[in-house]
């Protein structure tokens, strides 16, 4: 089973300039784009936080006004990187009323939403909400729940939101073992148990938490399942984001990887 990095969508990621904790200004987009490229990786999806209440809250035409800047800006460098819109949506108690408003955002205009869910405390809300508006017709991929403690605490939640049709991402580094034995160890069962549907850098900057790059594909081929998971994520990410409103992936059980 072959899949090269030039087939890996980067779902996740931290690129507009002055949003939120990724980069500061357009030269630090800049950089990342080019760390993108030297990889062999041609297309991202922006994903600012969307966090009501703060400063990282960038309204959806903002988003998309900033995307088509940096994708333009790109273009005159002649670096080759597409670049999508969507958003990191914090879940919150207005959330429903945000989604059937409109103010967020899908990733890359696809009908599922990225939700991050709070790093501290129980999930229970979350997991009730989300389960909920599934059942009413929305579609959702769930942040790096790995990094959650909640989801830590009790892992079994996951397989639960699973098997509702939640997709999981999870982010490289967890994987490679770089947030934590804990965060490691939830994302090799994600994988083992066949919930690992999409893996994204996260990536916020050039240093500490950059984009994925050939040495981290390579690390993961050599993971035990690691061809068969990198090619099931490469899938699913071209699913998501080129499917025809004919083809639109509503059933979460395209998404679900053959267990290594």
């Amino acid at each position: 089973m072959t899949c090269h990095i030039t087939d890996f969508i980067d779902m996740h990621c931290h690129i507009l300039p002055g949003v939120d904790d990724g980069p500061a200004d357009l030269a630090q987009s800049t950089t990342l784009a080019q760390i993108y490229t030297q990889a062999g990786i041609a297309a991202v999806v922006a994903t600012p936080h969307f966090l009501p209440g703060t400063s990282w809250a960038t309204p959806a035409a903002t988003v998309h006004r900033l995307v088509d800047e940096l994708q333009h800006h790109l273009n005159q460098l002649s670096i080759p990187l597409r670049v999508m819109a969507g958003m990191e949506i914090a879940f919150h108690r207005k959330l429903e009323q945000r989604l059937r408003a409109g103010d967020v955002l899908p990733l890359a205009d696809s009908s599922y939403y990225l939700i991050e869910p709070a790093f501290q405390g129980d999930q229970g809300e979350c997991v009730s909400l989300l389960t909920a508006l599934q059942l009413d017709g929305f579609h959702f991929i769930l942040a790096h729940p790995e990094r959650i403690e909640g989801f830590q605490q009790s892992p079994h939640l996951l397989g639960q939101l699973a098997e509702q049709g939640v997709l999981l991402q999870v982010n490289t580094g967890s994987l490679l073992g770089r947030f934590g034995s804990t965060c490691h160890r939830i994302a090799a069962e994600l994988k083992e148990q066949g919930h690992l549907h999409f893996l994204a850098s996260d990536a916020h900057d050039a240093a500490r938490r950059g984009p994925l790059t050939a040495t981290d594909w390579q690390q993961i081929l050599e993971l035990p399942g690691g061809p068969e998971l990198l090619h099931r994520c490469c899938q699913n990410s071209a699913r998501l984001i080129f499917a025809t409103d004919d083809q639109a992936p509503h059933d979460p059980s395209l998404f679900r990887n053959q267990q290594p």
